[in-house]
């Protein structure tokens, strides 16, 4: 009798102990990808900041040719899935880039970015003070790696939790 109450205080203590730690860890997996999410965006806005900038004389001379090497230089990094740049009638293409399923970097004819990931607008100026609008540039990155590496820092701490039971028991 002894033996078997001994067994089942065991038991229950190993599973309120896994069921704490399964908590835990879906807390943990919450606020890893909200932290990898965050940098996400923040990436996001500075690219875009940043071919808003770089894209500003391009648009406003009309040259598609240099335009094209700031994309080009762009999507290099490879979070972004795609650019596109827009006119000032929000609706003409000035010129795009996407990343295919493959990983591959190539010219596009975009309405607008690809669906998935994070995405940032931001507007393209111009002219004697910098302040007449001439277009959009539209930035996507991808974040399925972001799910990704959660879901690797989630398993090894499901690992560790494991094993932590694991020793509780035993």
């Amino acid at each position: 009798l002894r033996h078997r109450l001994d067994f089942k205080l065991a038991v229950a203590i190993a599973l309120i102990t896994s069921v704490m730690l399964g908590c835990l860890f879906l807390w943990r997996l919450y606020v890893i990808r909200s932290q990898m999410n965050r940098e996400l965006r923040d990436a996001s806005l500075a690219i875009a900041k940043r071919l808003a900038h770089n894209l500003s004389n391009p648009l406003w001379e009309y040259d598609k040719k240099s335009a094209m090497k700031v994309l080009e230089t762009e999507m290099c990094d490879p979070r972004v899935q795609s650019i596109v740049i827009r006119e000032q009638d929000d609706e003409t293409i000035f010129a795009a880039a996407h990343r295919d399923e493959n990983g591959v970097s190539s010219q596009a004819r975009l309405e607008r970015a690809s669906n998935g990931g994070v995405h940032e607008i931001c507007d393209i100026r111009a002219g004697e003070r910098g302040q007449e609008l001439i277009g959009f540039v539209d930035v996507r990155l991808m974040d399925s790696k972001i799910w990704h590496r959660a879901m690797m820092v989630f398993l090894a701490l499901a690992a560790e939790g494991s094993a932590l039971a694991l020793a509780i028991v035993v």
